[in-house]
């Protein structure tokens, strides 16, 4: 019985290398991305309170440049 503890656990453990190996690999590309340019006209724009006010601002700039058509605040 203990050889199939030993083998689970390895299963386990090669299991956990697996997720780590692969968020680390998602994480490095989501880092690495680019914003697309120029930016793709969309439905709205959402913009989240909270925080600063940056975030409405930069909200309102994409409104004014024609990126959305209109602008949803939450």
């Amino acid at each position: 019985m203990s050889w199939l503890r030993g083998a689970f656990m390895g299963l386990l453990t090669l299991g956990a290398l697996a997720l780590s190996i692969g968020f680390l690999t998602f994480a490095h590309s989501v880092r690495e991305a680019k914003a697309p340019n120029p930016t793709p006209e969309a439905e709205a724009i959402v913009t989240l309170t909270g925080g600063s006010t940056e975030r409405l601002e930069t909200g309102v700039r994409l409104l004014k440049e024609a990126h959305g058509r209109r602008l949803l605040i939450s």
